[in-house]
């Protein structure tokens, strides 16, 4: 599966995610944005999102990558413009919901499953399930 299609898979689950739990989806005309989605409340606030398709690491964990490579040389992605990412993960077909706010570094890091080692998480997972934590 190209990346491409990955992402169309992505925000078709997002857009139906958000439509079941009473948002507004909206979407840009083209594609040349940072912004995949945009969604509105019924108080019509809005956030801007870019949708993620990330799958989960052999640790049990979903890692949100946030440089990009130009010339060779890793750079870290301006984000400001938007709100949150929406994270959809096909091994358990949730969507992740991470404001922007919550974001400090080169990645984010959240828990789905537990580790063999037991480890606890900072961020566990379910606290990211609800579309409604970004308003």
């Amino acid at each position: 599966m190209t990346t491409n299609e990955k992402g169309n898979i992505g925000l078709a689950k997002v857009i139906a995610d958000v439509t079941e739990n009473g948002i507004q989806p909206f979407l840009p005309l083209t594609d040349t944005t940072l912004i995949d989605l945009i969604i509105s409340n019924h108080d019509l606030v809005t956030k801007k999102l870019q949708v993620k398709y990330i799958s989960i690491n052999s640790d049990g964990s979903l890692l949100l990558q946030l440089e990009t490579v130009v010339n060779g040389k890793r750079i870290l992605k301006d984000f400001s413009k938007i709100d949150a990412f929406a994270v959809y993960c096909p091994d358990n077909k949730n969507i992740y919901y991470i404001p922007t706010s919550e974001i400090q570094g080169k990645s984010f890091t959240i828990k789905v499953n537990e580790d063999k080692r037991g480890y606890k998480s900072l961020r566990s997972a379910s606290d990211y399930l609800n579309v409604k934590k970004i308003f």
